[in-house]
């Protein structure tokens, strides 16, 4: 269903009163899609940064055969922290908005890929979380190889997370 379907009146308008509560909640409903669709691109914002900066990181320092310094190691894990919390609120608000927009979660198999995706990318990030948690506690350089392979697991649920999307907006559009 999309967002104008949804927001229509279902049942014949009677009196003021029913033409009045109808604005009202259409007007809330439509604050809380506004409002959930700037916390899901600011946090989208946030995730892609901090999964862009520490790979980018990681790349210098080894080029340069420099270790990373301990600012630097914690710039990487606060940056690995903001990812998380920035993948937990595209979660919550990705879910309201799709529940919200489209009275559903079941919208095909693109949103199953985009979900599969997503699940993929929520799971590397809080298992970079703990990774990084426990080399930083041992004073020991996170190993590359992990780190190398996590992210390319990322850009393939990236990949399917923007393709599943692209999809189902689509399709659904029309």
């Amino acid at each position: 269903m999309r967002l104008s379907c949804c927001l229509q009146a279902e049942t014949y308008i009677t009196s003021r009163k029913d033409i009045k509560v109808f604005c009202e909640n259409r007007t809330v409903k439509l604050n809380l899609i506004i409002t959930l669709k700037i916390i899901h691109y600011v946090a989208l914002f946030l995730a892609g940064g901090a999964g862009v900066a520490n790979p980018l990181l990681i790349k210098a320092h080894k080029s340069s055969g420099i270790p990373p310094s301990d600012e630097v190691q914690q710039t990487m894990l606060k940056l690995v922290k903001l990812s998380l919390i920035a993948m937990i609120l595209i979660w919550i608000s990705g879910l309201w908005l799709a529940l919200e927009i489209y009275g559903t979660l079941n919208m095909g198999w693109a949103f199953t890929v985009k979900i599969i995706g997503a699940s993929i990318l929520l799971i590397s990030t809080v298992t970079v979380n703990l990774y990084l948690i426990n080399r930083a506690k041992m004073k020991a350089p996170p190993k590359e190889k992990f780190l190398k392979n996590l992210t390319v697991l990322n850009r393939l649920a990236l990949l399917a997370v923007l393709t599943g999307i692209s999809i189902t907006t689509t399709r659904i559009g029309f």
